[in-house]
């Protein structure tokens, strides 16, 4: 006969089995409708381009300056979603370690591109990912180290927080 400790643990098991499984759904249904809309987006900004190219008849920087300010717009969401792009061909492969508290898989958003990363597993990632998980490794660090210099301060009775 179960316990009653045994029972709950059991349902907070198949809990998170299917909550994880839903959150798995769920971020596939985001991915796919992301890439609806952004397909979509695409679409506008060209067209919104292709009438601005057409009304302005060349690129040149002089003829930029007499585009409106929505045209200009238009341009700039181009040039930076082409931007974008270039920098996510950049890829670098890396590693999450394993920690133990939990494992679970880090999220990583950057000017709207969104990515689950696994631990323990290499996986390859456009460059600039790579970097947000550097930088946020090393503000970890350095708030360990503070936090820790700060305990020291408190247990010398020398520190003062503010």
């Amino acid at each position: 006969m179960a316990t009653k400790k045994e029972t709950t643990a059991e349902q907070t098991a198949e809990s998170t089995m299917s909550t994880q499984e839903e959150m798995q759904k769920l971020l596939e249904e985001n991915a796919r409708l992301k890439a609806e809309r952004d397909a979509a987006e695409a679409a506008r900004i060209d067209a919104e381009l292709l009438a601005a190219e057409r009304k302005e008849e060349g690129k040149t920087e002089e003829r930029e300056t007499e585009l409106t300010a929505g045209q200009k717009q238009v341009l700039m969401e181009k040039r930076m979603q082409e931007a974008m792009e270039a920098a996510k061909a950049e890829k670098e492969t890396i590693r999450l370690p394993i920690t133990g508290n939990g494992d679970d898989d880090v999220f990583v958003s950057v000017n709207g591109y969104k990515y689950l990363i696994q631990r323990g597993k290499e996986v390859e990632v456009p460059r600039f990912v790579a970097e947000v998980l550097k930088n946020s490794e090393n503000q970890k660090a350095a708030t360990y180290r503070m936090m820790e210099e700060m305990q020291k301060k408190a247990e010398d009775g020398t520190g003062q927080f503010l």
